[in-house]
Protein backbone atom coordinates (compact mmCIF):
# COMPACT_ATOMS: atom_id res chain seq x y z
CA UNK A 1 0.00 0.00 0.00
CA UNK A 2 1.32 3.46 -0.92
CA UNK A 3 2.28 6.00 1.75
CA UNK A 4 -0.62 8.30 0.86
CA UNK A 5 -3.08 5.39 1.04
CA UNK A 6 -1.70 4.37 4.45
CA UNK A 7 -2.11 7.92 5.76
CA UNK A 8 -5.65 8.11 4.44
CA UNK A 9 -6.52 4.74 6.00
CA UNK A 10 -5.10 5.86 9.35
CA UNK A 11 -7.12 9.09 9.21
CA UNK A 12 -10.31 7.11 8.53
CA UNK A 13 -9.56 4.81 11.49
CA UNK A 14 -9.09 7.80 13.77
CA UNK A 15 -12.34 9.26 12.46
CA UNK A 16 -14.25 6.20 13.66
CA UNK A 17 -13.34 7.13 17.25
CA UNK A 18 -14.06 10.86 16.96
CA UNK A 19 -17.31 12.75 17.58
CA UNK A 20 -19.97 12.99 14.88
CA UNK A 21 -19.17 15.65 12.31
CA UNK A 22 -15.46 15.86 13.06
CA UNK A 23 -13.23 16.50 10.05
CA UNK A 24 -10.89 13.85 8.64
CA UNK A 25 -7.41 15.32 8.19
CA UNK A 26 -6.13 14.08 4.85
CA UNK A 27 -2.79 14.46 3.14
CA UNK A 28 -2.60 16.57 0.00
CA UNK A 29 -3.30 14.60 -3.18
CA UNK A 30 -0.14 13.72 -5.12
CA UNK A 31 0.62 11.35 -8.00
CA UNK A 32 3.77 10.50 -9.91
CA UNK A 33 4.65 11.99 -13.28
CA UNK A 34 4.13 8.64 -15.02
CA UNK A 35 0.84 7.86 -13.25
CA UNK A 36 -0.60 11.21 -14.34
CA UNK A 37 0.55 10.59 -17.90
CA UNK A 38 -1.19 7.19 -17.98
CA UNK A 39 -4.50 8.33 -16.47
CA UNK A 40 -7.64 8.45 -18.62
CA UNK A 41 -9.34 11.64 -17.42
CA UNK A 42 -12.81 12.70 -18.57
CA UNK A 43 -12.85 16.25 -19.98
CA UNK A 44 -14.18 18.97 -17.65
CA UNK A 45 -17.94 19.45 -17.94
CA UNK A 46 -18.52 23.08 -18.90
CA UNK A 47 -21.70 24.63 -17.49
CA UNK A 48 -21.35 27.74 -19.66
CA UNK A 49 -18.61 30.03 -20.94
CA UNK A 50 -15.62 28.31 -19.37
CA UNK A 51 -17.36 27.67 -16.01
CA UNK A 52 -16.58 24.03 -15.25
CA UNK A 53 -18.15 21.68 -12.74
CA UNK A 54 -15.86 21.01 -9.81
CA UNK A 55 -14.42 24.52 -9.95
CA UNK A 56 -15.23 28.04 -8.80
CA UNK A 57 -15.99 31.01 -11.01
CA UNK A 58 -16.81 34.68 -10.50
CA UNK A 59 -18.93 37.30 -12.24
CA UNK A 60 -17.99 40.90 -11.42
CA UNK A 61 -20.22 43.90 -12.21
CA UNK A 62 -21.54 47.13 -10.74
CA UNK A 63 -24.72 46.98 -8.66
CA UNK A 64 -27.94 46.88 -10.67
CA UNK A 65 -26.29 45.77 -13.89
CA UNK A 66 -28.09 42.40 -13.91
CA UNK A 67 -25.72 39.80 -12.46
CA UNK A 68 -28.54 37.93 -10.69
CA UNK A 69 -30.66 37.90 -13.81
CA UNK A 70 -27.69 36.72 -15.86
CA UNK A 71 -27.14 33.77 -13.52
CA UNK A 72 -30.83 32.88 -13.62
CA UNK A 73 -30.82 33.01 -17.42
CA UNK A 74 -27.74 30.78 -17.60
CA UNK A 75 -29.39 28.25 -15.27
CA UNK A 76 -32.64 28.37 -17.26
CA UNK A 77 -30.98 27.85 -20.63
CA UNK A 78 -28.65 25.19 -19.30
CA UNK A 79 -31.50 23.08 -17.95
CA UNK A 80 -33.35 23.43 -21.26
CA UNK A 81 -30.24 22.56 -23.28
CA UNK A 82 -30.09 25.99 -24.93
CA UNK A 83 -27.04 28.19 -25.57
CA UNK A 84 -26.79 31.52 -23.78
CA UNK A 85 -25.24 34.64 -25.33
CA UNK A 86 -24.04 32.52 -28.22
CA UNK A 87 -22.11 30.08 -26.02
CA UNK A 88 -23.17 26.45 -25.43
CA UNK A 89 -24.30 25.07 -22.08
CA UNK A 90 -23.75 21.62 -20.60
CA UNK A 91 -25.96 19.14 -22.51
CA UNK A 92 -27.41 17.30 -19.50
CA UNK A 93 -29.75 19.25 -17.19
CA UNK A 94 -28.01 20.20 -13.96
CA UNK A 95 -29.45 21.11 -10.57
CA UNK A 96 -28.96 24.82 -9.85
CA UNK A 97 -29.37 26.33 -6.37
CA UNK A 98 -29.63 30.14 -6.44
CA UNK A 99 -28.70 31.50 -3.00
CA UNK A 100 -28.79 35.23 -2.32
CA UNK A 101 -29.72 38.02 0.05
CA UNK A 102 -31.09 40.71 -2.26
CA UNK A 103 -33.89 39.43 -4.50
CA UNK A 104 -37.33 39.11 -2.95
CA UNK A 105 -39.84 36.44 -3.88
CA UNK A 106 -41.79 39.10 -5.82
CA UNK A 107 -38.74 39.97 -7.94
CA UNK A 108 -38.07 36.28 -8.54
CA UNK A 109 -41.68 35.62 -9.53
CA UNK A 110 -41.57 38.51 -12.03
CA UNK A 111 -38.37 37.17 -13.62
CA UNK A 112 -39.54 33.55 -13.67
CA UNK A 113 -42.86 34.42 -15.30
CA UNK A 114 -41.03 36.40 -17.96
CA UNK A 115 -38.53 33.60 -18.55
CA UNK A 116 -41.28 31.00 -18.78
CA UNK A 117 -42.61 33.01 -21.71
CA UNK A 118 -43.76 30.67 -24.43
CA UNK A 119 -42.25 27.54 -22.90
CA UNK A 120 -44.19 24.31 -23.00
CA UNK A 121 -45.69 22.73 -19.89
CA UNK A 122 -43.00 20.06 -20.07
CA UNK A 123 -40.20 22.66 -20.20
CA UNK A 124 -41.59 24.57 -17.23
CA UNK A 125 -41.82 21.29 -15.29
CA UNK A 126 -38.19 20.59 -16.15
CA UNK A 127 -37.14 23.98 -14.78
CA UNK A 128 -39.16 23.33 -11.61
CA UNK A 129 -37.32 20.07 -11.10
CA UNK A 130 -33.83 21.48 -11.62
CA UNK A 131 -33.78 25.04 -10.22
CA UNK A 132 -34.26 25.99 -6.56
CA UNK A 133 -34.14 29.60 -5.35
CA UNK A 134 -33.74 31.39 -2.01
CA UNK A 135 -36.94 33.42 -1.46
CA UNK A 136 -36.11 35.52 1.65
CA UNK A 137 -39.38 34.70 3.40
CA UNK A 138 -37.94 34.14 6.88
CA UNK A 139 -36.76 36.91 9.19
CA UNK A 140 -33.11 35.81 9.00
CA UNK A 141 -33.05 34.68 5.36
CA UNK A 142 -31.20 37.80 4.21
CA UNK A 143 -28.30 37.02 6.56
CA UNK A 144 -26.09 34.70 4.50
CA UNK A 145 -22.77 35.77 6.04
CA UNK A 146 -20.58 32.73 6.66
CA UNK A 147 -20.54 32.98 10.45
CA UNK A 148 -20.37 29.68 12.39
CA UNK A 149 -24.12 29.77 13.06
CA UNK A 150 -24.98 30.51 9.44
CA UNK A 151 -22.60 27.85 8.13
CA UNK A 152 -24.86 25.33 9.83
CA UNK A 153 -27.86 26.81 7.99
CA UNK A 154 -25.92 26.60 4.72
CA UNK A 155 -25.13 22.96 5.47
CA UNK A 156 -28.76 22.08 6.14
CA UNK A 157 -29.87 23.91 2.98
CA UNK A 158 -27.35 22.11 0.77
CA UNK A 159 -28.13 18.74 2.31
CA UNK A 160 -31.83 19.36 1.78
CA UNK A 161 -31.34 20.11 -1.93
CA UNK A 162 -27.86 19.05 -3.15
CA UNK A 163 -27.01 21.06 -6.27
CA UNK A 164 -24.71 20.50 -9.23
CA UNK A 165 -24.20 24.27 -9.32
CA UNK A 166 -24.40 26.67 -6.38
CA UNK A 167 -24.85 30.35 -7.24
CA UNK A 168 -23.96 32.70 -4.34
CA UNK A 169 -25.09 36.33 -4.59
CA UNK A 170 -23.67 38.79 -3.64
CA UNK A 171 -20.12 38.04 -2.58
CA UNK A 172 -19.91 40.92 -0.12
CA UNK A 173 -22.76 39.55 1.99
CA UNK A 174 -20.97 36.21 2.39
CA UNK A 175 -17.82 37.62 3.95
CA UNK A 176 -17.41 37.32 7.72
CA UNK A 177 -14.93 40.15 8.11
CA UNK A 178 -13.09 42.82 6.13
CA UNK A 179 -13.96 42.66 2.42
CA UNK A 180 -10.40 43.77 1.60
CA UNK A 181 -8.81 40.90 3.55
CA UNK A 182 -7.34 38.08 1.44
CA UNK A 183 -7.66 35.70 4.40
CA UNK A 184 -11.38 36.45 4.82
CA UNK A 185 -12.01 35.98 1.09
CA UNK A 186 -10.08 32.71 0.91
CA UNK A 187 -11.86 31.41 4.00
CA UNK A 188 -15.28 32.16 2.48
CA UNK A 189 -14.51 30.26 -0.72
CA UNK A 190 -13.04 27.36 1.25
CA UNK A 191 -16.10 27.09 3.50
CA UNK A 192 -18.50 27.02 0.54
CA UNK A 193 -16.39 24.49 -1.36
CA UNK A 194 -16.14 22.26 1.73
CA UNK A 195 -19.91 22.36 2.24
CA UNK A 196 -20.45 21.57 -1.43
CA UNK A 197 -18.04 18.63 -1.41
CA UNK A 198 -20.08 17.03 1.37
CA UNK A 199 -23.17 16.83 -0.82
CA UNK A 200 -21.67 16.72 -4.33
CA UNK A 201 -17.91 16.50 -4.86
CA UNK A 202 -18.25 17.60 -8.50
CA UNK A 203 -20.45 20.64 -7.88
CA UNK A 204 -19.55 24.01 -9.37
CA UNK A 205 -19.56 27.28 -7.42
CA UNK A 206 -20.61 30.51 -9.13
CA UNK A 207 -20.09 33.74 -7.18
CA UNK A 208 -21.63 37.08 -8.16
CA UNK A 209 -19.56 40.00 -6.90
CA UNK A 210 -19.64 43.77 -7.11
CA UNK A 211 -17.04 45.60 -9.15
CA UNK A 212 -15.53 48.99 -8.51
CA UNK A 213 -17.65 51.94 -9.64
CA UNK A 214 -16.91 55.10 -11.60
CA UNK A 215 -15.98 55.64 -15.23
CA UNK A 216 -12.25 55.10 -14.72
CA UNK A 217 -12.78 51.82 -12.86
CA UNK A 218 -15.40 50.54 -15.31
CA UNK A 219 -12.87 50.93 -18.12
CA UNK A 220 -10.77 48.30 -16.33
CA UNK A 221 -13.30 45.58 -17.17
CA UNK A 222 -11.10 44.59 -20.11
CA UNK A 223 -7.39 44.72 -20.87
CA UNK A 224 -4.35 44.51 -18.60
CA UNK A 225 -6.26 46.01 -15.64
CA UNK A 226 -9.06 43.42 -15.75
CA UNK A 227 -7.85 41.72 -12.56
CA UNK A 228 -8.33 45.02 -10.72
CA UNK A 229 -11.99 45.36 -11.78
CA UNK A 230 -13.47 43.52 -8.80
CA UNK A 231 -14.18 45.32 -5.54
CA UNK A 232 -12.30 44.36 -2.37
CA UNK A 233 -9.75 41.56 -2.01
CA UNK A 234 -8.31 40.07 -5.20
CA UNK A 235 -8.26 36.62 -3.60
CA UNK A 236 -11.63 35.76 -5.16
CA UNK A 237 -10.18 36.55 -8.59
CA UNK A 238 -7.13 34.38 -7.97
CA UNK A 239 -9.16 31.44 -6.59
CA UNK A 240 -11.61 31.47 -9.52
CA UNK A 241 -10.87 29.24 -12.48
CA UNK A 242 -13.09 31.37 -14.72
CA UNK A 243 -13.86 35.08 -14.40
CA UNK A 244 -16.35 37.25 -16.27
CA UNK A 245 -16.24 41.04 -15.99
CA UNK A 246 -19.57 42.73 -16.77
CA UNK A 247 -19.67 46.42 -17.62
CA UNK A 248 -22.19 48.82 -19.19
CA UNK A 249 -21.43 49.73 -22.80
CA UNK A 250 -22.51 53.35 -22.36
CA UNK A 251 -24.10 55.73 -19.85
CA UNK A 252 -27.72 55.27 -20.97
CA UNK A 253 -30.47 53.84 -18.74
CA UNK A 254 -30.43 50.56 -20.66
CA UNK A 255 -26.83 50.11 -21.84
CA UNK A 256 -25.66 47.22 -24.02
Amino acid sequence: MKTVELMTKEAETVQADTPEGAEIVRPYSTRSWGEIARMHLPPPEIVWGGCALGGSWAFFGIGGLGKSRLALNIARNQVLGLPFAGLPTAPRPLRHLMMGSENSIHRLQYDIRKMNGELTVEEVAKLEQHIQLATLEGEEDTDITLTPANVERWRLTLEGWPPDVLWADPWGDLLDGDANSDDVARAAVSVLRRLLRRVNKDAGLGILAHSRTGATNILQAIGFDAANFGKGSKALYSKSRCVWNMAPGDESDNPP
